[in-house]
């Protein structure tokens, strides 16, 4: 079993420990350090043990009804207690050849109220978090940056260049922003990806880990609401959905599960319509790859996705954020012709932009109409989407060996990737 045996209020206040304990059988799925932490930009040492509880319990509960693993605590809140089990029964009929068990327990169940009318909304500046905070403005939403999801807890550089974005940003000027630190994807090993074929993070963990961790700062404020956008993943397993999402919750606060309905595409059309009814710039930051040195790189499958999603919205992709020109088609070709492996997940996302490019009746022109219209067509037909269809399968075990090559071998692997990003002599 997993026992926290305690919570400490650090760093002024500012920055909780949970210290644990492992039954030996269970060791080989966590950190040597026995230690989860989540750090805020605020005090939060007046949070009761059962709300201050919830970014523990967030995090370790699904590695919990994986390994059937019971988990051991004081106190609970008693809204969150029952989210849980509703949560387990929903990753249950995504994962039926795995039964999930793992109870918690806990000596005392908490009921407790905010008084707050104010909401919360999780922010990154992506075409996701952008769409929902356009939908929400009116609200004047207060703006939360996670350190440790997409951004790796140790990359002082990019983190630095998401939270200068974030606050400096005009679009957002209006609304009060907050900052979360954590070890929320380091204090497991490997081994806990390898239970679902690799992708715990986003097959299982990130829906319920990121509304759980807000939980102390949602104390402090007496929100009465999170919205945490929603992410595309059609005919697979993922841990970020209306049906888990909007089931989390403690104290009498909601959480929501935001633009569901709305494919990316559509998300992307709904912001190019905003900047343009409003006169006003929308910066995107979507780009998340280890080769990025500034804003986006302007090189990876998901810039490459956002930008032709704005040449078909009939926008210009250095309005929102990329620095580009009508020699990004022939680029985006030749990365998709020399891709290895591809996924379900990009092949639905690719196919709703062939569906866009096929539809539309303008598109981004930058400086050769005929020839960047030959482009769109070769999209429109699905050329893109061929591509990533005959390379993905779905038997090969390359992903999972480079995975655990990766991880055996960590240190060497992002010496290896710091050095991709250094420049290119001649």
């Amino acid at each position: 079993m997993v026992r926290l045996t305690n919570i400490s209020f650090v760093n002024s206040g500012r920055r909780i420990e949970y210290s644990y304990t492992v039954g030996k059988e269970f060791r080989k799925y966590f950190s040597n350090s026995d230690c989860f932490y989540a750090e805020y930009d605020v005090d939060v040492s007046a949070v009761p043990y059962s709300i201050a509880v919830i970014p523990f319990l967030a995090n370790i509960m699904p590695i919990a009804w994986f390994l059937d693993c019971q988990v051991e605590v004081n106190d609970v809140d008693s809204n969150f207690l029952d989210s849980l089990d509703q949560i387990r029964k929903e990753l249950s009929k995504d994962w039926k050849e795995m039964p999930l068990r793992g109870d918690l327990i806990a000596e005392k169940i908490t009921v407790n109220a905010f008084k707050g009318d104010k909401c919360l909304m999780l922010y990154s500046g992506g075409v996701d978090a952008a769409a929902t905070y356009l939908r929400h403005r009116d609200k004047n939403p207060d703006l939360v940056t996670v350190l440790g999801a997409d951004i790796p807890v140790h990359d002082d550089r990019q983190w630095g260049d998401v939270t200068k974005f974030v606050g400096l940003h005009p679009l957002t000027a209006q609304n009060r922003k907050y900052r979360i630190k954590s070890n929320l994807r380091d204090f497991y090993t490997f081994r806990v990806d390898l239970l679902v074929d690799i992708g715990w993070w986003g097959k299982v963990q990130h829906g319920l880990a990121l509304l759980g961790i807000t939980a102390p700062l949602s104390y402090v404020n007496q929100y009465k609401g999170i919205y945490f956008a929603s992410s595309q993943a059609d005919g697979f397993a993922w841990g970020s959905h209306p049906k888990i999402d909007d089931k989390v919750r403690w104290a009498d606060l909601f959480c929501k599960n935001d633009g569901f309905e709305l494919r990316r595409q559509q998300k992307i059309d709904l912001i190019v319509d905003w900047s343009r009814r409003h006169s006003s710039a929308i910066t995107l930051r979507v780009c998340y790859s280890e080769l990025n040195m500034g804003l986006n790189c302007g090189r990876c499958e998901k810039c490459y996705r956002t930008i032709l999603g704005l040449i078909l919205a009939d926008a210009d992709p250095n309005d929102f954020g990329f620095s580009v020109d009508g020699k990004i088609y022939a680029a985006i070709f030749w990365y998709f012709e020399k891709l290895r492996e591809s996924s379900k997940n990009l092949v639905n996302l690719w196919k709703d932009i062939a569906d866009k490019a096929s539809s539309t009746d303008s598109f981004h022109v930058f400086s050769d109409p005929t020839t960047e219209s030959e482009y769109v067509h070769r999209i429109a037909s699905g050329e893109i989407s061929f591509l990533l269809r005959n390379r993905l399968n779905e038997s090969s075990r390359i992903p999972i060996v480079k995975f655990f090559l990766m991880n055996h071998f960590r240190s060497s692997y992002r010496l290896y990737n710091w050095l991709k990003t250094l420049p290119r002599s001649g």
